[in-house]
Order: structure tokens, then sequence, then C-alpha cells
């Protein structure tokens, strides 16, 4: 069996340009590629907080409720609370994004063209 021989080592190969990994002064850019596309991060700190309270609402409820079959009907009513919180969110979001869009539009319409 033949394998392949890298020319470089691997040091070498995963050396990076100090100016690919040097910092800018382009905190958005940043932002929006730490988002990562998930809605509980792309939605922000109200969408961490509803996150949270999805993931805390079975431990409370487990303790607050004692009689099983009331607290698994909590839970799946806890469940079901968090997915509606979270897609008003990010109903509100997107309604905020399509506005600034409209706005953008709109100011592009109004220029005169060059």
């Amino acid at each position: 069996m033949a394998y392949h021989r890298q020319e470089k080592s691997w040091t070498e190969r995963a050396e990076r340009d100090e100016a690919v990994v040097a910092p800018t002064g382009d905190i958005d850019g940043y932002l929006r590629k730490q988002a990562f596309r998930h809605s509980s991060t792309s939605l922000g700190v109200m969408g961490h907080w509803v996150g949270l309270a999805g993931t805390m609402a079975p431990i409370i409820i487990g303790e607050l409720i004692a009689d099983p079959g009331k607290r698994w009907r909590a839970v799946r009513l806890a469940s079901v609370g968090t997915a509606i919180a979270y897609e008003a969110l990010y109903t509100f979001r997107e309604a905020e994004r399509r506005k600034e869009q409209d706005a953008k539009l709109a100011d592009c319409k109004t220029r005169p063209a060059v």
C-alpha cells in the first residue's frame, strides 16, 4: 500500500499569513460570523434567555409539581411555549430586517443614476 507523502511538514502547511489572522476593526462582520446561524445565538440575548428557560423548565417543574401526570403536562406545555417564543422572536427579527431592507431599497431608488 503506497502512502501519499506531503512535500511540506504539517507545521509548514498549518502556518497562516499574519495578515489573514490579524484582527480587524470590523466588529459587525466578526459578530455575524460568530452567530453560526443557530436560532438561539442569532436571536441575541432574548434567544439565549428563551433557550435557557426551555432547558431549565423541566428541572424547575420537577421540583414544583409532585404529581407525575401534572408534571408531564407542564413539561409539554413549557416545550410548546418555548417553541412559540422562539418563533415570535424570529418573526419580530425578520420583520425588522425587512423594514431595513425596504428602507435601503427606497434610498437606492431615490438616488440619481450615475
